[in-house]
């Protein structure tokens, strides 16, 4: 998926807003700028809070454009039926995941599709949906989609290229899972993942660091992502995640970034920790580091951060323009094998199974792998699923680091 409006558009989603309400109001995400992100950082938001504000207005704007686009393109009658079809599938895709945001985030919404554009009552004050309304919709949705979308781009008549970013029947899977993940129905997670793998379309990149890569904007671990480059669609992404008076990630604002208590919860052998810019010296020759324990007024030639910037989004070797070309993943494979990891766990109680899955994704960044199930018990076995799955699927996935 690229961005429609040019330079920065992606700001507006999720490259910015979608995130700032999702991890900042974690203990994950941290902000000491001032502002409304800090209010979400200190879980001290209102409803004048301009990233709640935005981002329930742009979920919509999608939905708005979605059902606009449903409701007229049956008036084209040049489109053959495998067009329609295609452009129907696409469409619905991202109006499901826009209602899944909307859901995961407000809880019940306002259920608008494209019947209530063919005859609008521009003065109905239509109440929110329940979740169960909007679910048993959303469902049907992406099951057509899916059934409609092909597993890829490669030689197909309707598009003149392998367009990577556009939306396949792994995506619409994809989404269909994290969707019965969220309402807790196990067992028919697991049956959709299996469609997914009998797909034989991803993979776990083989590391971490090479995933996150400014220069790597498509591998087989990526279902779905929202692309940029700097010069036509570029994002904002390294000002808001770069850190402070970086001599190699220059002038870069340190906005968003991530608690040093999530940070020290990495172990030294873990790749992932190295994710991140946590003790460097300045550009303006000060060391700019994490406080001692205890301490808070720094000596002199130091400066304690007050959190930690991630180079998720801020890659070293990327952009030194004012704007980058980071993706953002929004679907990725690694989500789903913990999906099935966790999925599997509730079903059947820890098993090596759901171990093995876990430890594949930690073993490309030489974490500690889990030991044998029978030394783990369930509560504890969430935790560590939880642990491993933070940045899968944002600062996204919100899966695995951020």
């Amino acid at each position: 998926m690229k961005q429609p409006s040019g330079i920065s558009d992606s700001y507006q989603y999720y490259a910015g807003f979608q995130m700032a309400i999702t991890d900042f109001t974690t203990d994950i995400g941290h902000s000491f700028q001032s502002g409304d992100i800090s209010q979400l950082s200190d879980a001290q938001w209102s409803t004048n809070n301009k990233y709640l504000n935005f981002a329930y207005q742009h979920q919509y704007k999608l939905i708005a454009d979605a059902n606009n686009a449903l409701a007229n393109i049956p008036k084209i009658k040049t489109l053959t039926e495998a067009q329609t079809n295609q452009y129907f599938s696409e469409i619905k895709f991202l109006r499901a995941l826009a209602y899944i945001d909307l859901t995961d985030e407000f809880g019940p919404v306002i259920l608008i599709t494209e019947e209530e554009m063919k005859n609008p009552d521009y003065t109905a004050k239509t109440p929110p949906a329940s979740l169960e309304t909007i679910n048993t919709f959303l469902i049907n949705d992406l099951e057509t989609a899916a059934a409609n979308l092909p597993v890829n781009y490669e030689g197909k008549a309707i598009y003149p290229t392998n367009d990577v970013g556009r939306v396949t029947k792994g995506a619409a899977l994809s989404l269909l899972t994290k969707l019965y993940m969220r309402e807790h129905q196990w067992q028919k997670a697991l049956e959709t993942i299996q469609k997914i793998e009998d797909l034989h379309q991803y993979e776990l990149f083989p590391s971490y660091a090479g995933l996150f890569a400014e220069s790597n904007k498509w591998c087989k671990e990526s279902i779905f992502s929202a692309l940029a480059d700097a010069l036509n669609d570029g994002t904002e992404l390294m000002n808001h995640f770069g850190p402070l008076n970086n001599p190699v990630v220059t002038d870069r604002w340190q906005y968003y970034a991530v608690s040093w208590s999530f940070w020290n919860s990495y172990a030294p052998n873990d790749e992932r920790r190295e994710m991140f810019f946590y003790d460097y010296k300045g550009s303006d020759g000060l060391q700019y580091m994490q406080a001692p324990t205890g301490q808070t007024t720094p000596p002199a030639g130091k400066y304690y951060l007050p959190d930690v910037a991630t180079k998720k989004y801020a890659d070293p070797a990327g952009s030194k323009t004012y704007y980058d070309g980071h993706g953002i993943p929004i679907l990725r494979y690694a989500d789903i094998v913990l999906c099935k990891a966790e999925a599997l766990n509730e079903v059947n109680g820890p098993t090596q199974a759901s171990i093995d899955l876990i430890n594949s994704v930690k073993a490309r960044s030489k974490a500690t792998l889990l030991g044998a199930p029978a030394l783990i018990l369930k509560k504890p076995f969430a935790t560590k699923f939880y642990r491993n799955v933070v940045g899968n699927s944002s600062l996204n996935a919100n899966a695995e680091q951020i």
